[in-house]
């Protein structure tokens, strides 16, 4: 069973991890069969997400939350969340306001990211 604080927890440090490039952080807290809805909605695994902070390809210098809703159920948590972030991709500057949804699932007494999206808001 998952409880709230413990999602609040890994949402807290997947959102310093991505900030900081912390490829350790983000593999530990990331599945190995993560798919994932990019912006573009493009599907994202985990080798690809990760391959990005590795190269310097993705570099978020801002990443502030807001509205966050948490769901349970039994050993898995939805979670949506706006995030006002600022960055660049492939030194291609990104700024904006984007409402992602993540899928964390306790599997062997770990909390990981399984599944999600996110899409600009406008």
């Amino acid at each position: 069973m998952i409880i709230k604080e413990e999602i609040i927890a890994c949402e807290a440090r997947l959102l310093q991890a991505m900030k900081d490039s912390d490829v350790n952080i983000l593999d530990q807290l990331i599945h190995e069969d993560l798919l994932f809805n990019g912006p573009t909605v493009e599907p994202v695994t985990k080798e690809i997400d990760l391959s990005a902070y590795r190269s310097g390809n993705m570099v978020i210098e801002k990443n502030t939350i807001s509205n966050q809703l948490i769901t349970i159920f039994d050993d898995t948590a939805v979670v949506t969340v706006a995030v006002d972030i600022e960055g660049s991709f492939m030194k291609q500057p990104i700024k904006g306001a984007f409402r992602y949804v993540r899928v964390w699932k306790k599997i062997n007494n770990n909390i990981q990211l399984i599944g999600g999206g996110c899409t600009p808001i406008m």
